[in-house]
């Protein structure tokens, strides 16, 4: 019996192994999703990786957890909206902001091995 590949199997592959990291917006508008590195284009991965340099030299990293989720998000006004629930609360951010990079640890320990 032959194998078949079809497109709706690798895109439900990527969607399960890939897939983002969701927020529920509090007013139950929406969902501020947080796109992995693979699903962002080339200049939103430039930018990922130049805001996250900027942590050491960061006056403020609330500037920079901001940054770096919104380029994830890649929707400003989700993204202001997502900020708004969050308030300006660096454990807040923090904690987005970790279950983030864990997920994209994940993400790409597993894109390597395939």
């Amino acid at each position: 019996m032959k194998n078949t590949l079809t497109f709706d199997d690798i895109i439900a592959a990527e969607d399960e192994q890939y897939q983002g990291l969701d927020i529920p917006l509090r007013d139950g508008s929406g969902v501020a999703t947080l796109r992995t590195p693979l699903f962002l284009s080339k200049d939103e991965r430039k930018a990922l990786s130049k805001a996250q340099e900027e942590f050491n030299e960061a006056d403020d990293v609330l500037d920079v957890y901001q940054s770096i989720i919104r380029i994830a998000i890649g929707n400003d006004e989700v993204a202001d909206r997502l900020f708004a629930d969050l308030g300006e609360s660096l454990p807040r951010y923090q904690k987005v902001f970790n279950t983030y990079s864990k997920d994209l640890k994940a993400g790409e320990a597993s894109s390597s091995q395939n």
